[in-house]
């Protein structure tokens, strides 16, 4: 059976952005992460997908400087597989809730989709 876990609004504080200022400042970020797998019989754990560790996964990436979102979210998509090589396809969404845009009250967000090929 197909089955989805996952992990949605994680908040972290983080140092991400091309601007001085986000830099020093820094600016919350959400993380919501959907993981794509098969799965006969749900029994146990070993069967499935533990969001805790895809929560330390998406924890230790935000916690490295980098100035686009894509760059963490990717690089989140990649360890996940790498980790779980079962899993058929992650997305991860990473939404940057201050713009230093003047002005601007909205938010950005950013979603990659992999398959693990």
């Amino acid at each position: 059976m197909k089955t989805t876990v996952s992990l949605n609004n994680c908040r972290f504080h983080a140092f991400h952005g091309l601007y001085e200022d986000e830099h020093k400042l820094g600016n919350w970020f959400t993380v919501s992460i959907d993981v794509a797998f098969d799965l006969e019989t749900p029994a146990d754990l070993n069967q499935s997908v533990d969001y805790s560790s895809i929560f330390e996964i998406a924890k230790n990436i935000l916690s490295k400087r980098e100035d686009l979102l894509e760059v963490l979210a990717d690089r989140i998509n990649k360890k996940i597989i790498l980790d779980f090589p079962y899993i058929n396809k992650v997305t991860t969404s990473i939404t940057k809730e201050k713009l230093p845009i003047a002005s601007h009250t909205g938010t950005a967000t950013v979603k990659i989709e992999q398959l693990n090929q």
